[in-house]
C-alpha cells in the first residue's frame, strides 16, 4: 500500500512568467494542484525535494499548503528541453472514494535462469504500468519475479496481476525477456593472401634480372 507522506507545498499568489521565472532563480518550481473536488491551487515547491519525489511518482501524500490538507499525488512533470530542469509540477488531488489511472514503477527482482546457466541477456522492456485502483491502494511499484525465464521466453503484461485494482496498460506488450547472448566472429588472416603477396615480390625480383641481363648484351 502506498504510505500517505505529508509533503509542505508553498502557496503563491503570482502567476505567470515573470513570476514563474523569479521563482526557478531561487531554486523553486512553481505547480498546481487540481482535482478531487477542490478548486485549484497554485504552489511552489524546492526544485531539489522535487527531484527526490520524481523517483517515486505513484506515492500518495497528504499536501499541506498552509493549514489547508488535500491527499494528491504527483501526475505530472515538465522539464526544460535543453538542462532537463524540472520547470513545473502537477499534482492531481483525489477522493479516496474514487478510482484513479495512474502509472507505476515495474522492478524486475531475481536472476534469470537463461542469464546465469545460457549466458543470455535480461531485456526491461515495460518500465512503468498504467493501472486503475482507489488512492488508498495504490501500490509503490510492481514487483516482478524474472527468475524463471529462460533464453527466448518472456513475460507479457497478460501474466501479470494487481491485488486491488486493474491494469489499464496493453495486455500483449511485453514487460521482461531474456535474449540470446551475441556471438562474436573472430576475422582470421588468410596465410593464401599472404603467400600470393610473396609470389608477385618474386616475379619482380625475376623481371629485374632479366632487364640486368639484356643491359649486358647491349
Amino acid at each position: 500500500m502506498a504510505e500517505q507522506e505529508i509533503l509542505k507545498l508553498e502557496a503563491r499568489e503570482l502567476t505567470g512568467k515573470g513570476p514563474a521565472r523569479r521563482l526557478r532563480a531561487i531554486g523553486k518550481v512553481p505547480g498546481i494542484i487540481y482535482g478531487g473536488g477542490n478548486d485549484p491551487i497554485n504552489v511552489a515547491i524546492p526544485v531539489l525535494e522535487l527531484k527526490q519525489l520524481e523517483r517515486g511518482t505513484s506515492k500518495l501524500f497528504s499536501l499541506m499548503v498552509g493549514k489547508q490538507e488535500i491527499m494528491g499525488v504527483l501526475r505530472d512533470v515538465q522539464h526544460d528541453p535543453l538542462t532537463s530542469d524540472p520547470v513545473h509540477v502537477d499534482f492531481l488531488g483525489v477522493d479516496p472514494e474514487k478510482e484513479i489511472n495512474l502509472q507505476i514503477n515495474v522492478v524486475l527482482v531475481g536472476t534469470p535462469i537463461g542469464v546465469k546457466q545460457d549466458a543470455g541477456v535480461l531485456s526491461h522492456n515495460l518500465r512503468h504500468l498504467e493501472i486503475s485502483c482507489l488512492p488508498l491502494d495504490i501500490p509503490e511499484h510492481y514487483e516482478l519475479d524474472v527468475s524463471a525465464l529462460d533464453v527466448g521466453s518472456s513475460i507479457h503484461v497478460s501474466d501479470l496481476s494487481l491485488e486491488k485494482g486493474i491494469i489499464l496498460s496493453l495486455s500483449d506488450t511485453v514487460v521482461a525477456s531474456v535474449l540470446a547472448p551475441t556471438v562474436e566472429v573472430e576475422e582470421t588472416v588468410e596465410e593464401e593472401g599472404e603467400e600470393g603477396e610473396e609470389g608477385e615480390e618474386g616475379e619482380g625480383e625475376g623481371e629485374g634480372d632479366d632487364a640486368a641481363e639484356a643491359s649486358k648484351d647491349d
